[in-house]
């Protein structure tokens, strides 16, 4: 069972990292198999009009989810450890109340795509066949995406971050890659094909539940008495809830509005199109959704036992070594573009979201070195600023939207996406800087400079053999080499170098270590 006591085991952010390990590994394995899905086998099973017009069926149900759980998965990481008893083991309530909320607001979301069905299908003009087609399975996505948001959160409260992993990131994505198959061949047709992928989300969803039930003994039975005693955490509860409830809502058109508009506004073959693109430059983000998803519970604890110095470790800790990360991974994807649409099927076609695989990469690498700041937000008694940056971001994010797709299509829209994450995220800084004088920043971001110049001088580099496979082998190779060499011996993250240490003998080590 898990015991609260045992955080301040886990301060370091290196000893975090190796905790969520295993989460990791299958995170990989699981970005790894989409990677490969929708980069090279979604675009060979699908038209590109039905590739966009599933992609958006799967990004509506992401978005819809978060605003239908009325920001309680967010509330699990800050209010969970008030409702712990440490000596009975037990959460009194808790678990009634994350569950209890989410039911109210999936079923008015559900009442209200029901009824307003017409009236959504009405905006998708150009191509209104594949909307009639998906619209009516939304409902049933909302259901089994929100299920997963709540047992992310349960499983990063009970460190269970690898079982929960497993089935998100690899079971679905397998069965999803199997369903596209089925299609491809014949089996089935496009309609059963999406709810098929529809049941896969419920299935491995529900699964997980049981999985986290049975092990941990979770309970739901209701505790009102407790909350009822707590007049001031009952307060603090609804505020921040309204609070997230309301940033939920402005982060349905923030995160993924692009998408959306680029379906109304323009077709389904461009979203799919910006898709494929905006994939590829998001999988920047990988370090950042880990370690995100494992320092979320250790910030909350420093902001509530007000243990401001080691917040400002962990955030400037976090902030480094995701930017170091982010910029090997963009770097990666960066010097390989060209062979990566080349290997894609009908890569010409795709090839033309190549500014947006730069643009939003480039948005990506900013916002994992600025995102800890917008935790910090979240889980402080000042979050209600928070909800005033998310209606900035919302007028910023729309208005760029509407201005720029017109003028630039889809690169338009990474323009925006662009505008969007470096004022929201500065914002986020600002408020955490005004209210706790904490920032990211170290000395060794300056030096993080010299490992950018090191990536673009090596997109100068031309194709070194025709096989495309072996020239991105060699290249990455050549490339990974270079920028862990000088990430260690210029002891740009202290977390990466001591780690490193630990493996070599005492004659290689580094003198700056």
């Amino acid at each position: 069972m898990f015991n609260i006591d045992l955080i301040p085991k886990f301060e370091t952010l290196g000893i975090i990292i190796r905790q969520s390990f295993f989460a990791s590994i299958f995170s990989y394995i699981g970005i790894g198999i989409g990677a490969f899905s929708m980069l090279y086998l979604f675009p060979k099973f699908f038209s590109p009009t039905e590739y966009g017009a599933q992609r958006l069926l799967i990004e509506l149900g992401a978005l819809v989810s978060s605003f239908a759980i009325l920001g309680v998965g967010q509330s699990a990481f800050r209010f969970h450890p008030y409702f712990f008893n440490k000596d009975e083991k037990k959460f009194n309530g808790f678990f009634f109340l994350l569950f209890a909320l989410p039911v109210m607001g999936l079923l008015t979301v559900s009442a209200i795509l029901h009824f307003n069905e017409a009236w959504f299908i009405s905006f998708i003009k150009a191509d209104s066949k594949y909307a009639k087609m998906i619209f009516p399975m939304l409902k049933w996505l909302v259901f089994a995406m929100a299920l997963q948001t709540l047992m992310d959160s349960i499983s990063s409260i009970f460190s269970r971050l690898a079982s929960q992993n497993f089935f998100k990131e690899i079971c679905v994505r397998l069965s999803i890659l199997g369903i596209g198959f089925l299609y491809y061949k014949g089996i089935i047709d496009f309609s059963t094909s999406c709810c098929l992928i529809v049941i896969a989300y419920g299935v491995f969803s529900g699964l997980s539940f049981i999985w986290i039930v049975v092990n941990e003994k979770i309970s739901f039975r209701p505790d009102f008495g407790y909350i009822k005693d707590r007049p001031e955490l009952k307060v603090d509860i609804i505020k921040y809830s309204t609070w997230l409830f309301l940033s939920s809502l402005t982060v349905l058109f923030i995160n993924k509005v692009d998408f959306v508009m680029i379906s109304t506004q323009k077709t389904f073959a461009d979203t799919a199109i910006y898709s494929v693109a905006f994939y590829i430059a998001t999988l920047v983000d990988i370090p950042k959704r880990t370690v995100t998803q494992v320092v979320f519970p250790f910030i909350s604890r420093h902001l509530k036992s007000k243990e401001y110095p080691q917040l400002s470790t962990l955030v400037k800790q976090a902030s480094l070594n995701q930017l170091v990360l982010a910029l090997l991974v963009f770097g990666l994807i960066w010097i390989n573009i060209d062979s990566i649409f080349k290997i894609i099927p009908n890569g010409n076609y795709y090839n033309t979201g190549k500014m947006v695989v730069l643009i939003i990469g480039i948005a990506k690498i900013w916002e994992s070195m600025i995102s800890v700041m917008g935790v910090v937000v979240s889980n402080s008694n000042f979050y209600v600023l928070g909800f005033i940056n998310s209606i900035i971001s919302i007028i910023v994010a729309v208005g760029a939207n509407l201005l720029l797709i017109p003028i630039f299509g889809i690169n338009g829209a990474a323009l925006a996406t662009f505008f969007t994450i470096v004022i929201s995220t500065i914002t986020s800084m600002l408020i955490v800087w005004f209210k706790l004088r904490i920032h990211p920043w170290v000395k060794n971001h300056l030096k993080a400079i010299i490992l950018l110049i090191v990536v673009f001088g090596f997109t100068l580099l031309p194709s070194l053999f025709e096989n495309h496979l072996i020239d991105i082998g060699v290249k990455s190779f050549m490339l990974l080499f270079t920028y862990s060499s000088m990430v260690y011996f210029l002891n740009i993250s202290p977390e990466v170098t001591q780690t490193i240490n630990k493996h070599l003998p005492e004659f290689l080590k580094s003198k700056n270590s």
